[in-house]
């Protein structure tokens, strides 16, 4: 367990190492993007931050102050970064790629409201999409972070959400 719990400091080291030589880095643990004024935040993994970065300069554009968080380490689950960067947001939502049997929700989902006690109770929803190596389109992610908007301004959500 202790070694484990070091990868997280490693990673972050890494990462350090990595920009010193080439000029640009990946977050360590986690990469945010437009998270300086992010009001409501979705969380992604793997290949789908690609596209939904590209949906939340739409949907900023329509003046939506939407973040994204691109975990990048799911075990040791990066609890402390997720925290500091959650805490205050009105609604946060998750996309997971796969299903936690017997939850009806998203592995990563079920981690992220594991954060709860350090970010305070929000709106947190669960989005299963890509299932059977599916595409998770930019359609879908719209959708998802109009869900995620209308929950941090007080409306209506459903918990989990499973796309087509």
């Amino acid at each position: 367990m202790d070694a484990l719990e070091r990868v997280k400091q490693k990673v972050e080291d890494i990462d350090a190492e990595f920009a010193a030589a080439f000029g640009r880095r990946y977050g360590g643990q986690i990469a945010q993007y437009k998270m300086e004024d992010a009001e409501f935040v979705l969380l992604t993994s793997g290949s789908a931050s690609g596209s939904a970065r590209t949906v939340v300069d739409a949907k900023r554009q329509q003046g939506m102050k939407i973040g994204l968080v691109n975990l990048r380490l799911f075990r040791p689950f990066p609890v402390q970064r997720l925290a500091e960067v959650l805490k205050g947001k009105k609604a946060i939502g998750v996309l997971d790629r796969s299903i936690c049997f017997g939850w009806n929700c998203g592995p990563i989902f079920m981690e992220v409201k594991a954060v709860t006690p350090e970010i305070g109770l929000v709106p947190m929803l669960s989005f299963i999409d890509g299932l059977a190596n599916m595409d998770i389109t930019q359609e879908h992610i719209g959708t998802m972070i109009d869900d995620i908007h209308r929950a941090s301004r007080g409306e209506d959500y459903q918990e989990v959400t499973w796309l087509p």
